[in-house]
């Protein structure tokens, strides 16, 4: 049996000296690497300088340069096909913008070119500005948010009623409300007549009550009064719903609020494209500067 003997193997133990020499190690070369960047900066300081300018210098022009953009939203409530369904016919119209097929998103929305090439893009969202792609909710009757951005802010009421009469053009969305406006034209239409009936008994009931002076308590087991006025309540109960759903949810999509047309582009303001810009000047010059020292052996 072989003893064992802590000297005759290596001695896997950090000592205080071992972590001090690594830290003093670690610190030595962060300190180096310092300074060198700071002598390579000094020493190519105009080479740095002129990449900050460039920077500021291509985000002024990015500012000035790029298209402003206007930015409208207006809110809508649908009653036949669930967001997610609304959020892949947004997708679909946006799909053409950005493909730039004009005369194809022109024949879509049934709409001038001309109005079709101020759309810049078009998308959907919950009201808390959430994308609608993953939505999973199936209730109906839930608002949300459909956003533009427009080129000419003054297209936005024409670009409401257009894109409002497209969803409420849906084959499937206009086949199915105009089977359910005739089935509650009909039930009107028998209420109606059921109402015309029922003031008709009713007052034949109050003048043959009055002629005859019998105790208004009394009823005869073959008429009570009360049943009429119930039923004739059902009915008009019925008939304010039926009223209020062809006024309100007679379409697939129902305007809450309207697009509003901005005074002001909603874009990158120059602060920040100046600020982008001086930061990827700075960077692009740090970069610049150790590579030529690095070439150069500093």
């Amino acid at each position: 049996m072989t003893d064992y003997n802590p000297a005759s193997g290596d001695n896997d133990n950090i000592s205080l000296d071992t972590v001090k020499k690594a830290a003093s190690d670690i610190l030595r070369i962060f300190f180096k690497a310092v300074d060198f960047i700071v002598l390579s900066l000094r020493r190519r300081s105009l080479l740095f300088l002129l990449c900050c300018l460039i920077g500021l210098l291509g985000g002024s022009l990015y500012f000035f340069l790029k298209p402003k953009n206007f930015e409208t939203e207006m809110i809508v409530q649908q009653s036949v096909l669930t967001r997610k369904t609304y959020d892949g016919i947004i997708s679909n119209l946006n799909d053409l913008i950005e493909s730039k097929s004009y005369a194809d998103l022109s024949a879509e929305l049934h709409c001038p070119t001309q109005l079709a090439k101020q759309i810049v893009s078009l998308e959907a969202l919950s009201l808390a500005n959430e994308s609608l792609d993953k939505d999973t909710t199936t209730r109906l009757g839930i608002p949300f948010k459909i956003r533009a951005r427009i080129k000419t802010s003054t297209i936005a009421p024409r670009l409401q009623q257009v894109l409002v009469n497209y969803l409420n053009s849906n084959p499937y969305v206009k086949q199915t409300r105009e089977g359910q406006t005739r089935i509650f034209l009909q039930k009107l239409e028998f209420i109606d007549q059921e109402q015309k009936k029922l003031d008709s008994l009713k007052e034949t009931y109050n003048r043959t009550l009055a002629s005859m002076k019998l105790p208004t308590t009394f009823y005869n087991n073959a008429l009570n009064p009360a049943d009429l006025y119930e039923h004739s309540l059902n009915l008009a109960t019925q008939k304010e719903g039926i009223q209020s759903w062809l006024n309100t949810e007679s379409h697939g999509i129902l305007l809450i609020d309207g697009f509003k047309s901005p005074d002001n582009p909603q874009s990158f303001s120059l602060t920040k494209a100046l600020l982008v810009g001086l930061l990827s000047g700075m960077g692009l010059g740090f970069i610049l500067a150790l590579l030529l020292s690095i070439k150069d052996g500093l």
